[in-house]
């Protein structure tokens, strides 16, 4: 129970954290360097922290012969992808100019980072029965909407 709470709060200071690379980004304000390599310090921290959760758990699995449940749940795939997508736009982040940060398609991966990020906090969110309640309907409801998302995403791309 205190590694899922550690995990719950990790996910949400790392949303919120991300929140801030992204109003410091916001092309209408004016960049504050040093703002700007504290996130991405606390952001590349977390991320470490997080890869390291899920090499330890992949261990755990594969050393009590479990490998085959590791592989083939969808979940531990997801977050492992995240955990990817993450470490990605980190390091993009860091090596990356500031001019550059207004390029599509780092703002395009950027964007879907904070959307993953969500969607992992709002996973995690959902161990505290208070709050899992009302969100297990709402994440069941996500699911059952995918079909829509692709349509809307086709059509948002193609204004």
């Amino acid at each position: 129970k205190s590694l899922a709470s550690f995990r719950l709060g990790i996910a949400g200071i790392e949303v919120v954290n991300f929140l801030f690379i992204n109003y410091i980004l916001d092309e209408t304000t004016s960049v504050n360097m040093t703002s700007l390599n504290i996130t991405i310090a606390v952001s590349l921290v977390i991320w470490f922290v997080s890869l390291f959760m899920e090499v330890v758990q992949a261990v755990g699995y594969l050393s009590e012969h479990l490998g085959r449940r590791y592989a083939t749940t969808l979940r531990y795939w997801f977050d492992v992808f995240v955990a990817v997508w993450t470490g990605g736009v980190s390091i993009a982040l860091l090596f990356m100019p500031v001019e550059q940060t207004d390029d599509f398609r780092f703002r395009t991966a950027f964007g879907v980072l904070l959307v993953l990020k969500c969607v992992c906090f709002l996973i995690y969110l959902r161990q505290v029965k208070s709050v899992g309640i009302k969100i297990l309907p709402m994440n069941q409801t996500m699911l059952g909407i995918y079909p829509f998302l692709g349509v809307f995403s086709l059509y948002l791309i193609a204004t």
